[in-house]
């Protein structure tokens, strides 16, 4: 961070006389000698409007004179020591708010972030982040102050909410949300209740309600859960029933209806019906839910008894649950079996609810233009194959890696830039996707938790808030990792306002044709209200397994405190070497951005261990006098000419039996080769050079790789198939001399 840049932004403010930024417990800090009329307000606005988020000081003192060195130099070792010992000693007061209201606020503040506040001290720089501003609006919901976590995270300060609070009253901001009107909403039910009776299904659903954007799109899942000594079958069964007796969406079905806005429809049956249990010896890992009869109950639990304990296989469609929710029941599950009552949870409903508004208001329409312009000119650069042949049937293949980056260095680095943990492996993932495909434009996808709106107890409901949203930027436009991180944090906030629009619907103002993928790559940051907290001991997920539709799912997550790493692919297309390199290489990456942030893009590759990289025979030696592929082209020209060196079949006629074939002799390989890097000599060619070839397979390819061996240089192999912007990447990294096609 340039401190200077910092302070020379601060006298843009009117009023302040000098300056000086500094860094104290790891808090920007900015000090300013001002006139009687100078707000520290004014300061902040200007630095806000002028300076990245990251650069933005948390905190603004202003002070009558500055102490300065006996040279005239502003003592900063001075600035610094006073502003530590002041914080030591001084505790922010409940008489520092200037209202109650803003009191309260502090209250919530503090009990989430674990650390006393002053009314206008950055929440960032405490480490405030979506996880944790998601547990604040929560509390503040609990005390009638109504925001979502985009206003909290953009308020910063106990004052800024208070303001953001009174902003949303004046506009008449609501928690309700209208509800479908019968005459739109009856069709649906009757159709509904005509498809379950085509099927063949006698009984009557307890509801039927909407589908979310998410719900349609979603996919399968299975997961493998273990029980404690004790537990029986009888048991478990009674705990799922109650658990899903008081979460609607567990005990959930859905109908195809085809209808205008609603492809689907969710059935809400009265309780679990006795076909989801089965009792097993083995289980049955290759359950699909691809039938209509299948989705009127997708969730299926498979028990089984196993040396005295039971294990249950749960297959579950992810139109019932995402990750975050997943913890909720197994939490509910373990309450029930040790004969607690369980915690009593908003409904999926109130969620979808709060989406159809969105969907039907102005704000759709915001979100819209957004997107259109995030994406514009978006080419999707997907996978290349790192498989040697095309014949590797198409399956899912997973990996994982335990990181050795320590939690305390990362969390440092957050509240240093005043961003969020995932920012640092999305900026590695960022960074490794532009260099696989040699561009600067890079996108991939990152999975949202959903629960940022503001709809009382989104934190508790149990149903898939989650929604996967492009993440596009370009490194042309970036100078060093801190920009990169800073970039991306800021798109991740937009994200939060511009969330709730479905992926399918971002895909259509992107401009990407139909038939392709927006992206192919899949970010997820797993991380729960709940931390890293040990889960039950009466019951335990050992397994699981996604049936995914990237080619590259990467999943970062904490456990214990130590960062885990799983890496779900295309077998297809990747192997799983690469893939360990990858995982390995993303590592390498985040610890260099979590402890040089102000390293320069072009030379991260630099700090990066030999391991990782694409280097081979890094220790080259030199055999003077050994003999080099010309050197034996040359040595069979003279002694059998007439030999065959190269054979090319062109052409095929199989009814008639035609063939016609292309011929080199030893002698016209030689002959031709050696007039070609004759010429290369001439254009300044030789020993440590590079010429880039551009050919498909032909003669004239073996001719072009023997005359630049010939001449002393190395050669580049392209295929003319390789995209434009791919190939000139490659041709500038290696610094080529010449460009052959």
């Amino acid at each position: 961070m340039e401190l200077g840049e910092v302070e020379s932004t601060i006298y843009k403010a009117p009023g302040v006389r000098s300056a000086a930024a500094c860094v104290a417990d790891g808090i920007l800090v900015a000090f300013v000698s001002r006139d009687t009329s100078l707000d520290p307000a004014a300061v902040r606005q200007v630095c806000e409007k002028w300076l990245p988020k990251f650069m933005v000081p948390a905190e603004i003192i202003c002070m009558d004179e500055l102490p300065r060195l006996p040279s005239g130099k502003i003592d900063r070792k001075a600035l610094e020591s006073n502003y530590t010992s002041s914080k030591e000693s001084d505790v922010p007061a409940a008489s520092s708010f200037a209202s109650e209201v803003e009191e309260n606020i502090g209250t919530c503040v503090e009990h989430i972030l674990h650390a006393p506040i002053g009314r206008s001290g950055s929440l960032a720089a405490l480490g405030l982040d979506s996880l944790k501003a998601i547990r604040l609006a929560s509390e503040l919901r609990a005390i009638s102050v109504n925001l979502d976590v985009t206003s909290i995270l953009e308020a910063d300060s106990v004052q800024g909410i208070t303001l953001a609070m009174e902003r949303s009253l004046v506009k008449g901001a609501s928690d309700s949300t209208p509800n479908l009107t019968s005459s739109s909403w009856d069709p649906v039910v009757d159709i509904t209740h005509k498809t379950l009776s085509s099927l063949g299904h006698s009984l009557t659903p307890q509801d039927v309600l909407p589908c979310s954007p998410m719900q349609v799109s979603m996919i399968a899942e299975s997961m493998q859960m273990e029980f404690g000594n004790g537990i029986s079958p009888i048991e478990i069964r009674s705990a799922f029933r109650l658990v899903a007796d008081r979460n609607e969406i567990l005990r959930s079905g859905f109908v195809e209806v085809n209808m205008p806005g609603h492809p689907y429809a969710q059935v809400v049956w009265e309780s679990l019906d006795d076909s989801v249990f089965v009792e097993c010896d083995t289980f049955h890992y290759d359950m699909v839910f691809q039938t209509p009869q299948h989705m009127l109950h997708p969730f299926q639990i498979q028990l089984k008894s196993l040396s005295g304990e039971v294990r249950a296989l749960v297959h579950i469609h992810h139109a019932l649950y995402d990750g975050w929710s997943w913890e909720h029941v197994m939490n509910d599950l373990g309450t029930s079996l040790e004969k607690k009552l369980c915690k009593q949870r908003p409904q999926y409903r109130t969620f979808v609810d709060h989406i159809s508004s969105f969907l039907s208001s102005r704000n759709r329409l915001d979100s819209i233009d957004y997107w259109r312009d995030l994406l514009q000119g978006i080419s999707p650069s997907p996978w290349p194959n790192f498989q040697d042949h095309n014949d590797i049937p198409h399956g899912l293949g997973v990996t994982q890696r335990t990181f050795s980056i320590d939690i305390n260095d990362l969390d440092a680095a957050t509240r240093n830039l005043r961003i969020s943990r995932q920012t640092f492996f999305q900026g590695a993932l960022g960074y490794l996707l532009g260099e696989y495909n040699g561009t600067s434009d890079v996108i991939f996808g990152s999975v949202s938790s959903g629960r940022t709106i503001p709809v009382q107890g989104i934190e508790d409901v149990i149903g898939p808030c989650i929604n996967t949203l492009p993440v596009r930027f370009n490194f042309d436009n970036l100078r060093n990792v801190q920009d990169l991180l800073a970039t991306i944090h800021n798109l991740n906030r937009k994200s939060l306002t511009h969330g709730l629009l479905p992926l399918r619907d971002i895909k259509a103002v992107s401009g990407v044709e139909p038939s392709l993928s927006l992206f192919d790559t899949l970010f997820v940051w797993q991380d729960t209200l709940n931390g890293h907290q040990e889960s039950s001991t009466i019951v335990k997920q050992v397994a699981s397994a996604d049936f995914l539709e990237f080619c590259l799912t990467l999943e970062v997550e904490i456990k214990n405190d130590v960062l885990c790493a799983k890496a779900t692919f295309q077998e297809s297309t990747l192997s799983t070497a690469q893939v360990d390199i990858f995982l390995c290489q993303l590592e390498e990456l985040a610890s260099i951005f979590i402890h040089k942030p102000d390293l320069s893009l072009k030379h991260v590759n630099d700090e990066l261990p030999i391991s990782v990289l694409s280097a081979e025979n890094v220790r080259f030696t030199s055999c003077p006098g050994s003999q080099g592929l010309s050197d034996g082209v040359k040595e069979v020209a003279a002694l059998d000419p007439e030999r065959t060196a190269v054979e090319f079949l062109e052409t095929f006629d199989p009814d008639l039996g035609a063939v016609s074939i292309q011929k080199l002799t030893y002698a016209e390989l030689n002959t031709r080769s050696g007039r070609l890097a004759k010429q290369l000599r001439s254009f300044g060619i030789g020993s440590g050079s590079l010429v880039s070839i551009v050919l498909e397979k032909s003669l004239g390819l073996y001719v072009s790789i023997l005359a630049v061996v010939d001449a002393g240089a190395g050669y580049v192999p392209i295929t003319p198939q390789t995209p434009t912007q791919r190939a000139l990447s490659i041709i500038s990294e290696a610094s080529c001399r010449l460009h052959w096609n």
